[in-house]
């Protein structure tokens, strides 16, 4: 995550269901369902004009630190969300058990 995000703090909207950074005015976020102890990621939102700035890696990788505070396990049911784990698969642990990536 790029450092000038590093202190923007995620809110966990839980009206609107959904994971939340804002960045200069603007939000992006990450929509879920939360039943049985585990997060289900449904959909990212990067608005157009806040892409290629890093962050959406930082909206996830506050999403997985979250998840590991608080315990929950893992269901990434968007593209974005499996193709970061991809990435940074050290955030796989999370994954709830029998989920695996596709």
């Amino acid at each position: 995550m790029k450092e000038a995000y590093n202190d923007i703090p995620l809110i966990n909207n839980e009206v609107m269901r959904q994971l939340e950074i804002k960045v200069d005015g603007r939000k992006a976020f990450i929509e879920y369902e939360h039943r049985e102890g585990k997060m289900y990621l449904t959909h990212a939102e990067v608005p157009e004009e806040m892409r290629n700035r890093g962050i959406g890696e930082a909206l996830a990788e506050k999403a997985m630190v979250y998840l590991e505070k608080n315990n929950i396990a893992l269901v990434p049911m968007c593209s974005f969300i499996k193709h970061y784990l991809r990435e940074h698969q050290e955030w796989q642990k999370l994954l709830a058990t029998g989920i695996r990536l596709q």
